[in-house]
């Protein structure tokens, strides 16, 4: 046991605090037998067995603070040395303890000012919730994590949550405003009007929308890093009635020969353009300088739900066209060839799917409902390819196939085979890009071609 003797401890009761004081006798000279602490234990009844300890530290003044008004609290002490060592109670008895109370009252206005207070003496934890308001305190800043001060006027505000009837950067001119009404963020343009918003119906149905008040491009992105300028990702929505909703729409309005919907161009590199107006052509896709690659071209289709066929097949026309859309676009029924040479050809399949009555179809206009729903009913939808390159299925019914022969259709279904001359004939559906042996006339193996169906 430690050669320390505490002599005192008194208790004086504050505002949600006590203040103690404690004196001790220490004659060692022995460092390590030298006080180290003074423990200070504290219980809510006058009984040492249900004390718990609320601190330590030298002889001398120590405070217990976070303490509820008018809150006894009952103290006992002793000694810890250097090494560990713990000295008797003071009061030795267990049922004795210095006691004090706290306050009943509130701080009297002005009582507590920069001397009072320590820099971050006053934490989150020490300020009960609703206890500060806006007519409690006067302050030239503030920081906090929530708090509702009814009329602020600052310099510079931080915080995590802002509520209010309007949040504006300006009272006039340029400026971002949003209210409480809505919820909606309003960009206003120097002359007060409104040029952008988020969140509400400001031109169409849309989310965001942002109106151009000078000669400059109303938006623009731009990436100095790997990643890309602008990612757009939306759900389409397409019914019988024809009303698409696609993830990005971009029209050019005025009509003239030079307004397209979008130009996509790198530096050094090639430009292109998508959605030309009539006076300039009228194309879908256009290209300024240089060409498409891969190509391939390929057309829409129609095939009977039960009939054969599948990616690499040849296809013909049946001569019955089901729609037609202007000068440009027009769709039949399609079948698998299996006459030799046949030459109503008109492509090689790479995808079949079934057909959806609102899935678009530039032959299909808006008017065509009923005969949407008609296809739907009764066919699967084909894209066909006529131009360019890809593959083809063939078989050995024509012989060998070497680079460069030309490619028809055979009696096989669907498969084709070599057509034994050099001329180009309407029959022609590919030439091979690769040679192929068979060991069975039957034998159905698929090659790299490049079509010539038109």
């Amino acid at each position: 046991m430690p050669d320390i003797t505490i002599t005192s401890l008194t208790a004086t009761g504050g505002a949600q605090q006590i203040t103690l004081a404690v004196a001790v006798s220490d004659g060692n000279e022995l460092p390590y037998l030298q006080l180290a602490a003074v423990e200070i234990w504290a219980a809510s009844v006058n009984d040492r067995a249900s004390a718990v300890r609320v601190g330590e530290g030298p002889a001398g003044q120590l405070t217990h603070t976070g303490l509820p008004t008018s809150a006894t609290r009952w103290y006992w002490a002793r000694a810890r040395d250097r090494s560990g060592n713990l000295g008797p109670w003071f009061p030795a008895s267990a049922t004795a303890g210095v006691s004090a109370t706290t306050t009943s009252t509130a701080l009297a206005p002005g009582s507590v000012g920069s001397t009072e207070l320590a820099n971050g003496a006053v934490t989150g934890p020490k300020i009960a919730a609703a206890a500060v308001t806006a007519d409690k305190i006067t302050v030239s800043s503030l920081s906090a994590l929530t708090a509702n001060l009814g009329t602020v006027t600052a310099g510079s505000l931080t915080g995590v949550t802002i509520t209010g009837a309007t949040v504006q950067t300006a009272t006039s001119g340029r400026r971002v405003t949003m209210t409480a009404s809505d919820n909606y963020l309003r960009v206003i343009n120097a002359s007060g009007a409104q040029v952008a918003s988020i969140g509400e119906t400001f031109s169409g149905d849309v989310v965001m929308s942002v109106a151009r008040d000078s000669a400059t491009p109303a938006v623009v992105f731009t990436n100095t890093s790997s990643g890309g300028a602008l990612q757009l990702n939306g759900l389409a929505i397409i019914s019988a009635g024809f009303s698409a909703q696609p993830a990005l729409t971009v029209t050019g309005s005025s009509g003239s020969g030079n307004n397209h919907g979008i130009r996509g161009r790198a530096i050094g590199g090639g430009s292109g353009l998508v959605g030309v107006p009539a006076a300039s052509g009228g194309f879908a896709v256009y290209g300024e300088v240089g060409s498409v690659a891969p190509f391939t071209g390929s057309h829409d289709g129609l095939i009977a739900r039960d009939a054969p066929g599948g990616p690499g097949d040849i296809v013909i026309d049946t001569g019955r066209i089901l729609m037609r859309n202007g000068m440009d676009d027009a769709v039949g029924v399609n079948a698998l060839a299996e006459t030799v040479a046949d030459p109503r050809v008109y492509g090689v399949i790479s995808r079949r799917v079934p057909f959806e009555a609102g899935a678009l179809m530039a032959a299909f206009g808006p008017q065509a409902a009923a005969l949407r729903d008609y296809c739907a009913e009764r066919f699967d939808r084909l894209v066909i390819n006529s131009l360019g390159e890809g593959l083809i299925n063939v078989c050995g019914r024509g012989g060998d196939i070497a680079a460069g022969d030309l490619l028809c259709a055979s009696s096989l279904p669907g498969a084709g085979q070599r057509q034994g001359d050099g001329v180009m004939r309407s029959s022609t559906v590919a030439k091979a890009r690769e040679a192929m042996r068979f060991t069975d006339p039957d034998e159905v193996r698929r090659i790299a071609c490049t079509y010539h169906c038109g």
